[in-house]
């Protein structure tokens, strides 16, 4: 794993399972999650959450799937399925005919009796297959339910036992603790990834819509007073690198600040200096500015903000934020081209370090 500035090193299920909140921000429910991996050191590559899918629509999902594989140069994957309704199923894994490998201290034993896949559930084989036909292996499929995990394909009971193997605290792993240290979080579900980032309500909002009616009046007025777009647009620019230069340090945004920045980020130059920031190497002042912005838009001028931090967050690999950021700015405005362009890179699960060396190309221009 390089989510952080330092690599870490995830042994066996449980270490993946119990850092995976935190690589994807929330604990998934009804999902199926896709690890893929590449390099003879298995170096992630990219990891992909789709729903669970209805039955007859496993192919559809597992080609998805399959493609940001492929598209990201990885060689092996696991699949993670959590669903709980598979709880009472724990006939899933039988170990009637299983050999008993020798133990091994402190390991987990080698499965090396795997299921039929005649015998696995449709997502599994549809996943499975999706992969082989692009020449990527699945290493392994586990079903996460009722706070324990199986494996959907080990008949091996030293390591994948009938009764499910517990989920370990996620206080108690070396992998979480470091994504901790390093800011990472893990939300309860994807609602509260929304929440985070939702707008304003109540007071909060009438204040909100205020600042932004007299940003917007403003600017308007001293554009017919005959100052120039291009001066505006420079004058955003500074006070965003001032605004940023502070932040979060500072004691947070004045409402009128706030609203001078979302507003004038509706010039699509001032947005674009915006994304040229996530090329350089500490974004995490960036991330934060972002979505304190976000926390005090308001529809109609809340699309172009929130398109920003949807790159922002997609260039650092937060694909869970980068599309709740693009939901918003999409019910705002179906039509906003950069968002929708965003939406099409992550539906193709493209690289993150594109996203970069695209802002990186940006940097500095006028």
């Amino acid at each position: 794993m390089t989510l952080t500035r330092a690599p870490l090193r995830v042994i066996g299920p449980s270490a993946l399972l119990t850092a995976l909140p935190r690589m994807l921000g929330y604990h998934p429910r009804d999902s199926i999650v896709l690890v893929a991996l590449r390099g003879p050191r298995g170096k992630l590559a990219v990891t992909m959450r789709l729903d669970l899918p209805e039955r007859g629509d496993e192919a559809e999902c597992a080609d998805l799937l399959a493609l940001g594989a492929l598209q990201n140069r990885a060689d092996r994957a696991v699949l993670l399925r959590y669903d709980e309704t598979a709880a009472h199923h724990v006939g899933i894994v039988s170990t009637a005919t299983a050999a008993v490998a020798p133990a091994t201290a402190g390991a987990r034993v080698a499965c090396t009796d795997q299921r039929s896949f005649d015998a696995v559930p449709p997502i599994v084989a549809a996943v499975r297959d999706a992969l082989h036909q692009r020449d990527i292996g699945l290493t392994d499929a586990l079903l996460v339910a009722a706070g324990r995990w199986w494996s959907d394909l080990c008949l091996n009971p030293r390591c994948c036992p009938a009764e499910g193997t517990p989920l370990p605290l996620d206080e108690t792993s070396v992998v979480t603790a470091a994504l901790v240290a390093e800011g990472a979080r893990a939300l309860p579900d994807r609602d509260a990834v929304v929440r985070s980032i939702a707008a304003p309500r109540s007071a909060r909002r009438v204040e909100a819509e205020r600042a932004l009616d007299a940003a917007a009046a403003e600017l308007a007025d001293r554009v017919a007073a005959g100052e120039s777009h291009h001066d505006l647009r420079q004058e955003t620019r500074a006070l965003f690198d001032e605004t940023l230069a502070g932040y979060p340090q500072g004691r947070g945004l004045a409402p009128a600040t706030a609203a001078r920045l979302v507003v004038g980020l509706g010039d699509v130059g001032a947005r674009d200096s915006v994304l040229a920031r996530a090329a350089r190497p500490d974004s995490d002042a960036l991330l934060s500015l972002l979505m304190d912005l976000v926390r005090t838009a308001i529809p109609p001028v809340d699309a172009p903000v929130a398109t920003a931090l949807a790159w922002v967050a997609y260039s650092r690999g937060d694909g869970t934020l980068a599309n709740v950021a693009l939901d918003r700015a999409l019910l705002t405005d179906p039509g906003y081209s950069m968002a929708r362009l965003i939406r099409e890179g992550l539906d193709r699960a493209i690289d993150p370090r594109q996203v970069r060396e695209i802002s990186a190309a940006c940097d500095g221009e006028p």
